[in-house]
């Protein structure tokens, strides 16, 4: 039976064929992870907001990210301060990633 490629083969191409290939597709599969952890992590803590977060620690391996890290600690800073000025306590959310987080 034929095998199906695991991946397309334009993506294959861009890796392979060139430096500034393999430069376009990291930018690429960065901007689409900060997004997908931005994402992930915002609908977390609305799916269990009942449960009045103090913080969010993020750890592992996608936790070694500076860039996902500060996308996600700016996107959840506004998005705190903005249900804040709807409540009437005012109370930031805490957010940690330890040194060594993996």
């Amino acid at each position: 039976f034929p095998l199906t490629p695991v991946a397309p083969n334009k993506l294959i191409r861009a890796a392979c064929d060139s430096i500034e290939g393999q430069k376009a597709l990291a930018s690429v599969l960065e901007d689409e992870l900060e997004l997908k952890m931005r994402d992930v992590v915002l609908d977390l803590l609305l799916r269990h907001r009942s449960l009045d977060f103090s913080g969010l620690v993020l750890t592992g391996g996608c936790a070694l990210n500076v860039l996902v890290n500060q996308l996600i600690h700016d996107t959840v800073a506004s998005a705190s301060a903005t249900v804040n000025d709807t409540q009437s306590t005012s109370r930031a959310l805490q957010f940690y990633v330890p040194a060594a987080p993996n």
